[in-house]
């Protein structure tokens, strides 16, 4: 992870470290979960997301005609 991540992604991992250290006394299990969550906000394994989903563009309206009563 090179870049810097932002702030709520810290306090995120921040507290799943902490939740994950009082939750779990086997020390390798605890390394693993903690990497795992590290690989979650790891860029540069999210090449392979599907590409994004372009909106569609507006099309024009035909103006309503209006009938005319004679």
């Amino acid at each position: 992870m090179n870049k810097k991540l932002n702030k709520s992604a810290r306090k995120h991992i921040r507290q799943e470290k902490a939740r994950i250290r009082r939750g779990t006394s086997d020390i390798s299990k605890r390394e693993d979960m903690i990497k795992q969550l590290y690989a979650k906000f790891d860029n540069t394994a999210q090449k392979e997301v599907a590409p994004k989903i372009l909106k569609k563009s507006k099309t024009l309206k035909k103006p309503k005609t209006v009938k005319v009563s004679e």
